[in-house]
């Protein structure tokens, strides 16, 4: 069947033998080889205009289980997007394609499917400015060197194929000399041989290639041998998008046919089209694709892509005008203005507000001398002002470096008519961006107030806003400071700095926004960028364009610092204060949240350290009072013990009773004051105090300690209480039968680490009682954070974290 469509003299006897195909295979009930069958039909139909190619677009599903019907239906599609020029339907049908060659049995197929992956690499390569043509080029060459193997051993099958190929390869590099002897090439070994649609093909590609080059006689001719070649076939669909690209295509004297032998017809048609004819189907296609673009770089690439194939420019581009900024903008990314176009042409047509057209710039004594002409033997040119509401929005400007006098009137036309289009699809584009750049704005800030709201410190979040800022406003650099009382400002965080990094205290340069935002207190503009401390940055040099803008942070009604934003290259937007305000607000937010976060922590470690002094000192006047107290009434009682007579042995023994009881009293206030506040604890340390927990408990402990020297005292009593009040706890209600400590001191993190294991019945909970809480709250007050994990049936691990300061 495929072999049919590419050798059959006309699609009419394909049409036979497709249906004589589907009703056999009707007959056998072979429903799946129907199936690719049945993708012929389609293509068929299509080709001769009895059916639209989008009307079959979702058939390929139908196929998921039939992978030589879904290769056939795909193969097929991407045949009539290439016969019909579409080239986003080629690419995407060829790549699914590819991947399903291992199910197509038999060479010619596969050559097919080669072929047009090939064709549709090249069309993308020619639109590729990005850097992306690399990947793409590399593809095609896998494609023309598998098309030259089958080419060495079946040069009548495909030669021609191979040749095609390397001319669009040849078109896409820019060898101009290559792509013409390829193409000649190409039609000469297809004229030798049966295949209609590949001749018809590749004389349309050859047309387009001499038309985008402006050698427009050689360029129509091969489009009405095209379009004779289609017609022929029975191809009525393409016979119809070429009359109505090409009017004067179709023969005025025959409406079947074009003979070669006819110099003067051909000489009429080609004196016809150079004179006025505007390429309507290239306008259509334009004005369709421009009103589908939303952003301004895919309004440029469908310009180059549609501009190109009816104008015969080399290269094309549109320049955005900026009022705000006053200043240029080319609509491809990566370039500056001067690279991108002739300044000097850009001025003449926003001061003349009227379409220019120069037959050779190189020679024309009112731009030659512009820097972007240099090196050029010839330059064509075009520029079209874009105009909304009278205002000038952006120039488009088409250049041809082949050859002199390149563009003519009725070409003027053409691009005035789609310039038309293109003024309100700017306008369209614009209001995209608008919210395109209101919703980035939304969630950078969304993604700013989460850091807020989870309470992290000032830091990330600086960094955060300074990246967002950065990101979100086009800036070079942004900057957050903090204006210290002797009037020098610290830097707290930045994007984009070569000096003045996070810490960096000094000066502000007097000439910045930032300076200026310290003195006044108000948001400020500067046309010129400074570094934010003095000597941090170099001065601008000549001809460098740098703009800044500056916004107060206000925090609690005082001006706490500022977060500046620089662009090296372009002016920063009108709406930069207000859009700025948003962000600011949020750092006053997160700075006011640390501040507080800091006093409350300072607060409660007052209070825990109010709170041990006060243990410490009850401790100490237990010690020295009331205990010392009782040791003497024991010394006393036991002297006048000493003195009773033998005879009043019952009063000796009620002695010796109240002798007793003191010392155990003395006992209990010792154990009670020890709870209060250990001596050992002030005395010895950490290790030793620990140690006696340990030998005191109930329980066996473990006990394993990393330590080097004291700790502050602080730390000390936090850490005792903390595991004083775990074992406590274990001895009450774990019923564990071993306890493991473990202090250390020695990490890197310059923490101090303290874990209580236990293998009890576990399920304790922050939430039951308060001891646990207390310790929490000990912990929290010094910085630290503490850990839970008690599982029911597996034991408990309380994990604490203290900052050593």
């Amino acid at each position: 069947m495929v072999g049919l469509l590419d050798s059959a003299p006309s699609l009419d006897s394909c049409v036979v033998e497709v249906e004589a195909g589907l009703a056999f295979m009707r007959r056998t009930g072979s429903e799946q080889t129907g199936q690719w069958i049945d993708s012929y039909r389609w293509l068929t139909s299509v080709l001769r205009g009895e059916d639209s190619a989008e009307a079959g677009e979702a058939a390929p599903d139908r196929y998921a289980d039939n992978p030589l019907a879904l290769f056939h239906t795909q193969i097929n599609r991407a045949l009539a997007a290439a016969i019909l020029g579409d080239p986003v339907g080629l690419a995407r049908h060829t790549a699914a394609t590819m991947p399903l060659l291992p199910s197509a049995p038999g060479l010619y197929p596969t050559a097919l499917a080669h072929l047009l992956r090939g064709l549709a690499l090249a069309g993308q390569a020619r639109d590729s400015r990005d850097g992306g043509r690399g990947p793409l080029l590399s593809e095609l060459d896998e494609m023309t060197q598998w098309l030259a193997a089958r080419a060495a051993d079946a040069p009548e099958n495909f030669l021609h194929l191979l040749r095609l190929l390397e001319a669009e390869r040849a078109w896409t590099v820019g060898d101009f000399h290559a792509a013409v002897l390829a193409f000649d090439a190409a039609r000469h070994e297809a004229a030798q041989r049966r295949r209609p649609w590949h001749r018809a093909l590749i004389a349309e590609h050859a047309a387009r290639f001499y038309l985008a080059h402006g050698v427009e006689y050689a360029g129509y001719n091969l489009l009405i041998e095209a379009r004779r070649e289609y017609l022929a076939w029975g191809a009525t669909a393409k016979v119809h998008q070429l009359d109505w690209a090409y009017p004067t295509l179709r023969p005025q004297h025959d409406a079947t046919a074009v003979h070669a032998d006819q110099p003067g017809d051909l000489h009429r048609l080609y004196s016809t089209v150079t004179t006025g004819t505007i390429d309507l189907l290239g306008i259509l296609s334009a004005s369709q694709a421009l009103s589908s673009q939303t952003s301004v770089e895919g309004l440029h690439s469908r310009l180059v892509q549609v501009l190109s194939a009816i104008t015969g420019a080399t290269d094309v581009q549109l320049v955005l005008w900026s009022d705000d900024r006053r200043q240029w903008q080319p609509a491809a990314p990566g370039t500056g203005p001067e690279q991108a176009a002739p300044m000097s042409v850009l001025r003449y047509v926003q001061r003349a507000g009227e379409p220019l057209v120069v037959g050779d710039a190189t020679r024309d004594q009112r731009f030659c001398r512009d820097p972007y002409l240099a090196g050029l033997n010839c330059c064509s040119l075009l520029a079209v002002p874009i105009l909304n509401r009278g205002a000038l929005q952006a120039v488009l400007l088409l250049e041809n470096r082949l050859i002199r006098g390149a563009f003519s009137t009725g070409r003027l036309d053409a691009v005035k008519l789609i310039a038309g289009q293109l003024a309100v699809s700017l306008d369209n584009a614009h209001l995209y961006a608008e919210f395109r750049r209101i919703a980035n704005e939304q969630v950078a800030l969304r993604r700013v107030a989460t850091l807020v709201a989870r309470g992290v410190g000032p830091d990330p979040v600086f960094a955060a806003v300074a990246d967002e800022v950065g990101a979100l406003f086009g800036a070079d650099g942004t900057v957050i400071v903090r204006f210290e009382p002797d009037g020098d400002a610290t830097v707290m965080g930045g994007f984009g700095l070569r000096n003045g990094q996070p810490g960096a205290r000094g000066k502000l340069d007097p000439r910045s926004a930032l300076a200026s935002v310290q003195v006044t207190g108000r948001a400020t503009r500067r046309h010129i960028a400074y570094g934010p401390l003095s000597g941090s940055l170099a001065e601008p040099t000549p001809g460098e364009n740098r703009s800044a803008f500056a916004s107060p942070i206000v925090v609690e009604g005082h001006l706490w610092g500022a977060i500046g934003a620089a662009a090296r290259h372009e002016l920063l937007g009108e709406d930069t204060e207000q859009r700025l305000a948003d962000f600011t607000e949020l750092v006053a937010t997160a700075i006011a949240n640390a501040e507080s976060r800091a006093e409350l922590t300072t607060s409660r470690a007052r209070i825990v350290a109010t709170a041990d002094q006060t243990r410490r000192r009850i401790e100490r006047d237990l010690h020295d009072g009331a205990q010392q107290r009782l040791v003497a009434l024991a010394l006393q009682l036991r002297a006048a013990q000493a003195d009773v007579p033998p005879q009043l042995d019952t009063l000796g023994l009620q002695l010796d009773q109240a002798v007793a009881g003191a010392n155990r009293a003395a006992d209990e206030l010792r154990e009670t004051a020890r709870g209060i506040h250990p001596a050992i604890l002030t005395e010895g340390g950490l290790g030793p105090a620990l140690r006696t927990l340990a030998r005191r408990s109930p329980i066996p402990v473990e006990l394993t300690m990393h330590t080097a020297g004291r700790l502050p005292e602080q730390i000390e009593v936090s850490a005792y209480y903390i595991v004083a009040e775990a074992l406590t706890n274990a001895a009450k209600h774990a019923h564990a039968s071993t306890i493991t400590v473990t202090v250390d001191t020695g990490t890197a993190d310059n923490v101090l680490r303290v874990v209580v294991h236990d293998d009890g019945v576990g399920g304790a909970d922050f939430t039951r009682g308060t001891g646990l809480l207390g310790l929490k709250d000990r912990a929290e007050a010094l910085g630290g954070r503490i850990a839970l994990h008690s599982p029911r049936g597996a034991g408990t691990s309380l994990s604490v974290e203290i900052p050593r300061r």
